[in-house]
């Protein structure tokens, strides 16, 4: 079994290594610098009695993932990332996933998690991946970070060790979960999945369709009652994209001032989704943003608010980092 020090020493210099070549990124033009008006101080992100002492992450790296772990790390609940193959691949991502637990100085374990044995491939997952895996090319290229954990289990075991309760969001196909699902037990609370739950009326999203027989084998295997699905509004405008609003105002040290960086490196692979991911971290951080609709959770705030507390939480990093 690997050595969890050499591996979280591992993951720090594949960071550096990565952060060092940074120089010689393509240009892209930056969002214009606009100030955010002051506001109130918000609550301190997750304290919230829904909140379990622990979090698993789950993630494929998505741009919109990477805003979501920035926004959950500087809790200090975070205690793995498990990188699955979708967006990014397992050995790719898990770099990705890296930078931001170094920069955030959290004890975080990245784990390199398992890939779709049967991946679909979208037309539009090739651009999305190659921006994915650099984190929107702040990073100069790929570097694996090893090889999917052969022991993947047990190093989540070890990982969440001595936590009492745990939450699990759910950002990624469902390849990796069911081999490490055993070991969280019943201290298991609550999986908090992007999405609505699949129906006969609703198609599949990424998650599901990506890997399908695990998505179809967790949805059966007696665990729906403690998920919670978080989506935007069916008919969600423009407003729920990422533009400057949203990146201006946080921090410029730190892992604020890297997420703001990469946000900015190249604005077009960021305009062209919305707050998916983000959405999710932030149901877990202030649950009393969102309403029940149906069958899932969704805003019940304006996206300027969904914004504002996703920032505030960014950049708690710097208000927690001793």
């Amino acid at each position: 079994m690997a050595n969890p020090r050499l591996g979280r020493w591992t993951a720090l210099a594949a960071a550096v290594a990565v952060l060092a070549g940074c120089a010689r990124m393509p240009e892209f033009a930056l969002f214009d610098e606009q100030a955010p008006e002051e506001a109130a101080e918000l609550p301190t992100p997750g304290d919230n009695p829904a909140a379990a002492a622990c979090v698993l992450i789950d993630t494929d790296m998505a741009l919109d993932d990477a805003r979501a772990i920035a926004a959950m790390l500087p809790t200090g609940k975070v205690r793995a990332i498990v990188t699955t193959g979708g967006v990014s691949r397992p050995e790719n991502g898990a770099s990705a996933a890296a930078v931001l637990a170094a920069l955030s100085r959290k004890d975080v374990r990245v784990l390199v998690g398992k890939p779709s044995p049967a991946p679909t491939s979208p037309d539009w997952l090739p651009a999305s991946r190659q921006s994915a895996e650099r984190l929107g090319y702040f990073l100069a290229t790929t570097v694996p970070l090893g090889p999917p954990e052969t022991f993947l289990a047990e190093e989540v075991r070890q990982a969440m060790r001595g936590c009492q309760t745990i939450d699990v969001l759910m950002l990624a196909p469902w390849s990796s979960f069911a081999t490490y699902r055993p070991q969280l037990g019943t201290r298991l609370r609550r999986i908090i999945v992007q999405g609505v739950p699949p129906t006969a009326a609703a198609p599949l999203g990424f998650s599901c369709s990506y890997d399908r027989a695990a998505c179809q084998s967790v949805l059966e295997g007696g665990l729906v009652e403690i998920m919670t699905w978080v989506a935007l509004p069916e008919h969600a405008d423009d407003s729920f994209v990422p533009r400057p609003d949203m990146f201006n105002g946080l921090a410029a040290t730190g892992l604020p001032g890297a997420i703001k960086a990469m946000m900015q490196i190249n604005p077009s692979a960021v305009t062209e989704g919305y707050l998916w991911d983000d959405t999710a971290a932030l149901y877990w951080l202030y649950p009393d943003l969102f309403g029940e609709r149906g069958a899932h959770v969704e805003p019940v705030v304006p996206a300027a608010t969904l914004k504002e507390h996703w920032r505030y939480a960014v950049n708690e990093a710097i208000e927690r980092q001793y």
